[in-house]
């Protein structure tokens, strides 16, 4: 909808169309919008994305907010050590 928009008016507009852009918009926030808006963005009616929902990042940065708590007192090094083995842990 307005995402498309803002593309096309932008100045990465010419070069967005040269290149077939496509917009699309993750699962859960296609379903906040009209249902036209939802056929033409939405991953699900989309060629190529099979059961993707397009919220991994998401799902990601969710599952951090638990190392929080495990790693407020630690020290800058086992701080940034424990975050790394976490983030390596979905690669």
């Amino acid at each position: 909808c307005a995402s498309k928009k803002t593309i096309a008016s932008s100045s990465l507009g010419k070069e967005a169309q040269e290149k077939r852009l496509k917009v699309v918009v993750n699962a859960f926030h296609g379903f906040a919008h009209n249902r036209m808006c939802q056929l033409e963005n939405h991953p699900l009616y989309q060629i190529g994305f099979g059961n993707e929902d397009l919220e991994t990042c998401e799902r990601i940065f969710s599952s951090s907010n638990n190392t929080a708590p495990l790693i407020r007192h630690a020290s800058e090094f086992h701080w940034k050590q424990f975050l790394d083995l976490h983030f390596s842990q979905w690669d």
